[in-house]
């Protein structure tokens, strides 16, 4: 049965610098996203942000701030996708999750790899306009 499945992301931006992964397994091998993944049953979006946290880039967020929900069809997908702001609390990003991803790396904000996964272009129009986006 099709149905649509919920996306969790989480945006990490430092010192003008954005953290983004090379995905190499799932939706769009070889693109450029962030932190995230699948929401589970009985999960919270946040509880399901933390936990992709931990599980990709083996590092603890806090302060999560809603920045965009979007609904995304790709291929014969369809995704409610919720991003938010988040910051670091604990630990340093690395490659936790090696079967999923090649990478972590700082970008600048003005200076992102790229082809870009479609949930990561609309969270980052959402935090460039500083508007909620809806799309």
């Amino acid at each position: 049965m099709n149905v649509p499945r919920v996306g969790v992301g989480v945006m990490i931006v430092q010192d003008g610098r954005v953290l983004m992964g090379r995905r190499m397994s799932g939706q769009r091998p070889g693109w450029y996203g962030w932190i995230g993944g699948k929401l589970e049953f009985g999960e919270t979006l946040q509880e399901c942000a933390r936990r992709e946290a931990q599980e990709e880039a083996g590092v603890e967020v806090g302060q999560l701030r809603l920045l965009c929900i979007s609904s995304i069809i790709v291929e014969d997908q369809h995704w409610i996708d919720v991003e938010f702001l988040g910051d670091i609390i604990s630990g340093e990003p690395h490659v936790a999750a090696p079967d999923e991803l090649a990478e972590w790396t700082w970008y600048p904000i003005d200076q992102l790899p790229s082809p870009i996964f479609e949930p990561a272009k609309l969270a980052l129009k959402s935090y460039r306009s500083g508007n909620l986006l809806n799309e």
